[in-house]
């Protein structure tokens, strides 16, 4: 417990380093150097969903979290996590309103718009740390199903990852292999008196159902 307490506090330290640096000075930070004039390969990407996983995916799967500007250092935290310990590299970063889109674009992160999803809904996420349970909070929640919706019915596997978090280990590995031993093909998180994770698919919890299937009626 005591090396996991450690290993996160270490990423947070990491996390502030990028936020407090002026200038765009996040070299050996960030996992690629934001003054480096070459075009990223997801840049110009912000608006056109299928370009930007065709070049981020790896074997057909990405791994993804939700961009809000009133808390992007934990978010920065999250994603340092996942490129230097969870070896990482099918990142997409949705990011939740115009303060935020301009944000993640300014550090260059591969950012997806959630504007797009959020057109049949009538709004757009709030780009301050909203207060939990409220109105703006929901829809920030409500991204994360949203965009998860999308990206698996375009075929692709999803690994959301919430921005308060850290990883410590090989992600893909240690996915795979909890799905494989549920024989399930998606998991969940949700809260009762413990923490359970619950899977679908032929084993799983809603057996029969499919990932997709599951978000669909969500």
């Amino acid at each position: 417990m005591k090396s996991l307490l450690l290993g996160a506090l270490l990423l947070i330290a990491v996390a502030d380093t990028v936020t407090g640096t002026q200038d765009g000075k996040y070299a050996g930070v960030l996992p690629w150097t934001v003054t480096d004039p070459t075009p990223f390969p997801w840049e110009g990407l912000t608006d056109d969903l299928d370009a930007l996983l065709k070049v981020q995916a790896r074997n057909n799967s990405v791994s993804v979290l939700v961009f809000n500007e009133g808390f992007y250092a934990v978010t920065l935290n999250c994603l340092v996590s996942m490129y230097k310990f969870a070896n990482l590299q099918n990142i997409i970063v949705t990011a939740a309103g115009a303060g935020s889109v301009a944000r993640c674009k300014q550090l260059r992160l591969p950012c997806y718009d959630a504007a797009h999803l959020m057109k049949s809904y009538g709004s757009r996420a709030a780009d301050a740390d909203t207060q939990r349970n409220s109105p703006e909070w929901f829809q920030l929640v409500w991204v994360k199903t949203l965009i998860a919706h999308s990206i698996i019915k375009k075929n692709y596997n999803v690994l959301f990852a919430d921005a308060d978090t850290v990883f410590l280990k090989d992600a893909t590995s240690a996915y795979t292999a909890m799905l494989r031993d549920n024989n399930a093909d998606g998991s969940f998180m949700f809260e009762e008196a413990n923490q359970v994770c619950a899977c679908v698919g032929e084993g799983g919890e809603g057996a029969g159902r499919s990932a997709q299937q599951i978000l669909s009626h969500v």
